[in-house]
């Protein structure tokens, strides 16, 4: 097995770069900026919207197995940035080229934004697929598009679906840093839904997924995600027992927002039986990233 990996810059992809290292699994990373203590033979350079010899570089890559993790994620834009089409158009090109390419097996991330709202775990086969954002749709219309020419070209192809992932270099403007910076600071809450239950699950146990998923030779989705939703005033509550802070003034300002499910958590049977478990529960997680920081 060798991996081409995209999005190795990003939060996910820093994590599961560092485990095909770890594991000794060769790879080469596809992307616009080459990570530290790569050597020049593990890095192609390409911006996969815009490069015309993607074909070639892939060709010369001679990798059997993609892991693509790239996308557009700038905080709060995403959701609803007309990029999202260009990734679309590009994610298809880059499986286009890695397919004449001899490539065997590809894992691609998707989004538990591609779910309808449900107030039970969302599952692969039975939850209605019903994005409310143009991301999700985006991600949802890659998926299919890809799943059609992975059959007619008899690929293997998997999709996971991952849900919300946190730990160390998470985007700053996120709920969990937000939250952690806001209680050590003891500056002023901010408006959080408490009653809402969220999937959080740690980025390493993402990254222990994805590569469950790359060394399988199975296709179709899977969910990434812990399967122990937490209400989030239950992570608040945690938080600031941790820091020594008190949680009554989130409780204060707490809102219902409406224009976000109540309920957003998976069910991880499907990925648990290809011999995946996480290793972190959400509050364990929680307190390692605390005392890293």
């Amino acid at each position: 097995m060798k991996v081409l990996l995209t999005g190795a810059t990003g939060f996910i992809g820093r994590y599961v770069l560092a485990v095909l290292q770890q594991q000794q699994i060769p790879f080469i990373v596809l992307g616009k900026t080459k990570p530290d203590a790569l050597s020049p033979e593990q890095f192609i350079s390409s911006d996969l919207l815009t490069d015309n010899e993607l074909s070639l570089k892939i060709s010369k890559a001679e990798c059997s197995h993609l892991l693509h993790l790239a996308w557009y994620a700038e905080h709060g834009l995403f959701w609803q940035s007309p990029l999202n089409f260009q990734w679309v158009y590009a994610s298809c090109r880059l499986l286009e080229a890695f397919v004449n390419a001899g490539g065997k097996h590809l894992v691609v991330t998707g989004t538990c934004a591609e779910y309808g709202w449900s107030e039970t775990l969302c599952d692969e086969t039975d939850t209605p697929i019903l994005p409310a954002t143009l991301y999700g749709v985006a991600k949802d219309a890659t998926r299919r598009l890809m799943r059609a020419y992975c059959t007619q070209h008899h690929v293997s192809c998997i999709w996971g679906r991952v849900f919300l992932p946190y730990g160390a270099g998470e985007d700053s403007r996120r709920i969990i840093p937000s939250l952690i910076r806001a209680l050590s600071q003891n500056t002023e809450a901010f408006t959080v839904d408490l009653e809402a239950y969220r999937d959080f699950i740690h980025v390493s146990d993402v990254a222990a997924a994805l590569l469950t998923l790359l060394k399988s030779n199975q296709s179709g989705e899977y969910n990434i995600c812990s399967s122990a939703p937490l209400q989030l005033k239950t992570v608040v509550e945690h938080l600031s027992s941790y820091l020594g802070r008190d949680p009554s003034p989130w409780y204060q300002v707490a809102v219902v927002n409406g224009k976000q499910p109540r309920y957003l958590a998976g069910e991880n049977r499907k990925l648990c039986s290809l011999g995946w478990r996480p290793v972190f529960s959400v509050p364990a997680g929680l307190s390692q990233l605390l005392a890293e920081a």
